[in-house]
């Protein structure tokens, strides 16, 4: 499966000799994620639940992943995203992203769901502009650089 957005590949699965593991080891990649306990480590899926992972190219290269959690007896979708390759930071490349992957989820489910912590405010822009509305606070949900740090979920519907 492949979706093209006008200047992304985004293909469903994962390449071998991907740079996903290179990012996980950069702590400024990783640092508003909760892969960031983990840094270095090998990601190990860790529950049953139904998930694909998403790899995005800006022509041949790899620049970012995109997860999908699925809640099949709800019919709802869960989206995270990490962009590893900082020199396309703020060019736009992981809201083009996120809003095709969850397009094209909302074809097959009734909502599409995320969170982010509240001082993450590159996820914050990408909840709003790709139509995401606001779906509640989870008050001091993570421990973050020393502080307290809401999540901040967000949902769109097909």
């Amino acid at each position: 499966m492949q979706l093209s957005t006008a200047r992304l590949i985004i293909t469903k699965g994962v390449p071998e000799g991907s740079r996903f593991q290179t990012w996980l080891a950069d702590p400024e990649v990783v640092r508003y994620s909760e892969l960031r306990h983990g840094v270095g480590k090998p990601i190990v899926e860790g529950d049953n639940r139904p998930s694909e992972r998403w790899t995005v190219y800006l022509g041949d290269e790899e620049i970012g992943r995109l997860g999908v959690t699925f809640d099949k007896p709800n019919n709802t979708a869960d989206l995270s995203i990490l962009m590893g390759e900082k020199k396309y930071w703020g060019d736009g490349y992981g809201t083009e992203a996120w809003s095709a992957v969850m397009d094209h989820l909302l074809k097959s489910q009734r909502k599409v769901t995320a969170g982010t912590m509240a001082v993450n405010i590159g996820m914050l822009k990408i909840f709003k502009k790709s139509g995401m509305d606001w779906d509640g606070v989870r008050q001091w949900q993570f421990l973050w650089e020393g502080k307290e740090v809401d999540c901040v979920l967000a949902c769109k519907f097909a």
